[in-house]
């Protein structure tokens, strides 16, 4: 696959070009002084954080560098509202309040990472250690973030280097073993990571199909002067990758040989305008065994793209931000081959060969009146999908409007109401062919679903304690699902409607002295459909309670996870029995130049399934990582 910069199609769209060379004008013309106050913001936060943080409280986990396992899942699970989902393995992902696949976002950096997978976008191409911190924006979220955020996103932030620091891992259950090392020169960072880790075993001694091999470069750069404030660009190759499923080995075995990941981003600010370039290229190798039958291989790629500029005003009292947002998906095209047991070839075909653009826009305002915090904003969207000669259009609105007061000098209330929509992906419009689960076959007519999201919250924060009790309701319209149609054959088709209800909080606590830290979190969620038929992929309610403990040069910590029951089921699910895990561990800071980490994982070594998929295998059993940090 060739690089973004010469792949000549990503110029072929006239919206692109029409962005580019306004964002380009910028830097030529002269914008002169008007009535309206401009405001330079060269945060890298998303630009969605100021407004929003008026009404709710943002969701942002900073990550532990102790507690860090090989995982970046391990620590996306520290919020209450998210939880695994599908299968195992590297390329496992989450879902957020019960939302999953093509309706959560997965951003790195503002990025969006986007997959053909009906499984959905995962974080396993991202080496852990390269993660400074989480922020999870949950509910309907279309206005800031487009098609997609029914559910709402993820957006993982990359950690600074700022001097040369060698750091070495090991795992027992997988015999997992990296390295990384990460420096800084000048205005410039970037790491570098290699991690191996072989088949692992459950509680009971079996085997799980979850081997991978991991390379990594991340490499970060921040001019003194220009119009350019920052470039970043990640490559991450991941070879061999198990797919651990309870089909493994008896009936199908699934793995990866190749997932690639090469991606980056441009942000830039001038005369009071700020905006971003990014790209993401990508390329999934998948190799299906079906034992005593046949052998179902495919490659998925695509080039993603996009390009924003927006700016923000004093209005009066208001303060306002506007943003336009064009994305690009080029060369999104899945080739598959079936061979017998012998190596003969059944055939050989192009399932899937479609691009995609879209074009947003969106303003947004907040103020505050008296003691009441206020924002609203709405956004306008357009979408074309095409493959060879079916061309598909469509226009959406989204809106979003929230308010918070405070009671007394420790309590806030708030109420948030927000909408959003999901154009069908690529993959349910057009992609007919094999998968791990049979026959899949798209839908041209698919409906656009569309959701709308009431929440209300009540926070606390005083000097040793914050906490926070979120209720949710979520209603989504022309609801898409696959269903079966015939043995192992599924379709894509719209459902008539779903509703999702929940409940989540946390509550953080920190000694006078800040020597003892400790947090207790939990959701309760519900999904149906319009027949009152329980949904796939909600999530068993859970519980989980953080406690750590600093000394002088050493801190220790401990997490333990509660996950209820769940026997109300949707397809392709089976039913969990309740289980409670313990984690633990410390760090040692042996010297100034010098740490030491220990990581045990299943302490109790519990036997459980990780989702409630049907083909979800059982949990890695008792895990034990150790880690060497040193800074030269």
């Amino acid at each position: 696959m060739l690089p973004f910069f010469i792949h000549n199609s990503l110029f072929t769209y006239p919206v692109m070009k029409v962005l580019l060379l306004a964002i380009t004008s910028l830097f030529a013309v002269p914008i002169y002084a008007t009535d309206v106050e401009n405001v330079t913001v060269t945060s890298s936060r998303p630009y969605y954080y100021d407004t929003l943080e008026q009404i709710f409280p943002q969701q942002t986990y900073p990550v532990d560098e102790a507690a860090l396992s090989g995982y970046v899942n391990d620590s996306l699970l520290r919020s209450p509202v998210i939880s695994l989902n599908g299968q195992g393995g590297l390329l496992q992902n989450v879902s957020v309040r019960g939302f999953s696949r093509w309706r959560v976002q997965t951003l790195l950096d503002g990025v969006p990472i986007i997959s053909d997978r009906r499984a959905g976008s995962s974080y396993g191409f991202l080496p852990s250690d390269f993660v400074s911190s989480i922020l999870v924006l949950p509910g309907a979220a279309s206005t800031y973030l487009g098609s997609g955020a029914i559910g709402g996103a993820t957006d993982i932030q990359i950690s600074r280097a700022e001097s040369p620091v060698w750091k070495l891992q090991w795992g027992s259950n997988q015999q997992n073993h990296g390295i990384t090392y990460s420096d800084a020169s000048d205005n410039t960072d970037w790491k570098l990571t290699y991690r191996k880790a072989e088949n692992g075993e459950d509680a009971n001694g079996n085997t799980l199909y979850n081997q991978f091999t991991q390379r990594a470069l991340f490499v970060r750069h921040n001019p003194e002067s220009g119009p350019v404030n920052e470039l970043w660009s990640l490559y991450s190759t991941n070879d061999e990758v198990g797919k651990s499923s309870s089909d493994f080995p008896n009936d199908r075995i699934t793995i990866y040989p190749n997932y690639s990941h090469w991606l980056g981003k441009a942000r830039f600010s001038v005369l009071n305008h700020s905006g971003s370039f990014w790209w993401h290229q990508s390329s999934l190798e998948t190799s299906t065994l079906r034992v005593d039958s046949r052998i179902n291989d495919s490659k998925n790629q695509a080039l993603d793209f996009g390009a924003d500029i927006g700016n923000k005003h004093l209005l009066g009292r208001w303060k306002t931000n506007w943003q336009i947002k064009v994305a690009g998906r080029d060369g999104v095209k899945t080739d598959e081959t079936e061979r017998t047991l012998t190596d003969e070839l059944t055939y050989k075909l192009t399932t899937l060969d479609a691009t995609e653009l879209t074009v947003n826009g969106l303003f947004d305002a907040s103020t505050s009146l008296s003691t009441t915090a206020l924002a609203w904003g709405m956004g306008v969207s357009w979408n074309q999908q095409k493959q060879r000669d079916i061309a598909i259009y469509d226009n959406n609105l989204s809106g979003f409007i929230g308010l918070s007061h405070p009671i007394g000098n420790h309590w806030l209330a708030s109420v948030y109401w927000s909408s959003a929509y999901r154009v069908p992906s690529l993959t349910e419009r057009f992609y007919r062919g094999e998968t791990p689960r049979g026959i899949v076959i798209g839908d041209t007519s698919l409906d656009t679903e569309q959701a709308n999201n009431v929440q209300s919250t009540i926070s606390y924060t005083n000097t040793h304690m914050q906490g926070n009790i979120e209720l949710f309701h979520q209603h989504i319209s022309n609801y898409i699902e696959r269903i079966e149609v015939a043995e192992d054959t599924l379709r894509y088709t719209n459902l008539s409607s779903a509703t999702i209800n929940g409940l989540s909080f946390e509550v953080n606590w920190q000694s006078e002295d800040k020597r003892w830290m400790a947090g207790l979190s939990g959701a309760w969620i519900k999904g149906q459909d319009h027949a009152n038929n329980p949904l796939q992929d909600i999530p068993p309610h859970k519980l989980r309670l953080d406690i750590s403990r600093t000394f002088s040069n050493l801190r220790i910590y401990t997490a333990l996870n509660y996950r209820a029951e769940k026997t109300n089921i949707g397809d392709s699910e089976r039913e969990l029995r309740n289980v409670t895990t313990l984690n633990a561990g410390g760090e040692w800071q042996v010297s100034q130049t010098t740490a030491i980490g220990l990581r045990l994982q299943n302490v109790t070594n519990q036997s459980y399934s990780t989702t409630a998929d049907d083909q979800a295998p059982f949990a890695l059993g008792r895990n034990i990582e150790m880690s060497l940090s040193v800074s030269l």
